[in-house]
């Protein structure tokens, strides 16, 4: 069970006479799971790219139930997390699941058996993020 997390931006162009407004945009974060690293999305280059980008917004941090997050403790469930797991925990090379794992360049990324694509990589600084909308 996890839970995703998302700077919500409020709906623009309202119009008082009609009330049509823009829809909200919705940028997604990442996602916390028990157990595991917590898993920026794809679209940052690295973990600290998207903490400045959530701390940029954070009056417009929410879990996706709608509860207004903290960004303090949002980055204090990201950091508690670093010590869980993640898809490439295991050494260097394939693994027993056909997942390939390899480290270069300060990075360690997990490949699909293929090695056609990189299905998430642990930044410089030990961040999880994901190669996907999802993580």
């Amino acid at each position: 069970m996890g839970t995703n997390y998302y700077v919500k931006f409020p709906p623009k162009n309202h119009c008082d006479h009609c009330g049509r407004e823009d829809s909200a945009e919705e940028i997604h974060i990442g996602k916390s799971s028990m157990g595991w690293i917590f898993c920026f999305n794809g679209q940052f280059e690295s973990g600290l790219a998207a903490l400045r980008f959530a701390k940029r917004n954070e009056e417009f941090l929410f879990d996706e139930y709608g509860q207004k997050i903290n960004f303090d403790e949002f980055a204090d469930l990201v950091e508690y997390s670093k010590n869980k797991h993640w898809l490439g925990w295991q050494p260097e090379g394939c693994r027993d699941d056909g997942y390939i794992v390899e480290t270069w360049d300060g990075e360690a990324k997990v490949w699909d058996k293929n090695k056609k694509e990189v299905l998430e990589r642990l930044d410089h600084q030990g961040y999880r993020i994901g190669a996907k909308e999802f993580c």
